[in-house]
């Protein structure tokens, strides 16, 4: 289980700009291969890797922008979520419970 603070994850998410450029990536047919990650960044502690392919959040598969965008309003009042990733090759699920 990884905990994140609510005072931490609201602002992360106030400033767009800076959590996009904490990620970098691109889709791929499973989901979204995570390229790098800055240490210290939001995506740092809810436990995502460089390598990592993120295939789903709370079961919805990730192929395109509009589906991150989805993710990125909910991130506002989300309280647990389960991240569906494929880490060297092995599916794993990172529960993140804020609090």
């Amino acid at each position: 289980m990884i905990f994140l603070t609510r005072i931490d994850v609201d602002s992360w998410i106030a400033d767009f700009s800076r959590l996009a450029a904490s990620v970098q990536g691109a889709f791929v047919p499973a989901g979204v291969r995570i390229d790098g990650v800055a240490e210290g960044s939001l995506f740092a502690k809810a436990g995502l890797r460089a390598g990592d392919v993120v295939t789903a959040v709370d079961g919805r598969p990730l192929h395109s922008l509009d589906d991150t965008a989805d993710l990125y309003a909910k991130a506002g009042t989300a309280r647990k979520i389960g991240v569906q990733v494929l880490r060297a090759g092995k599916p794993m699920t990172l529960r993140i419970t804020i609090q």
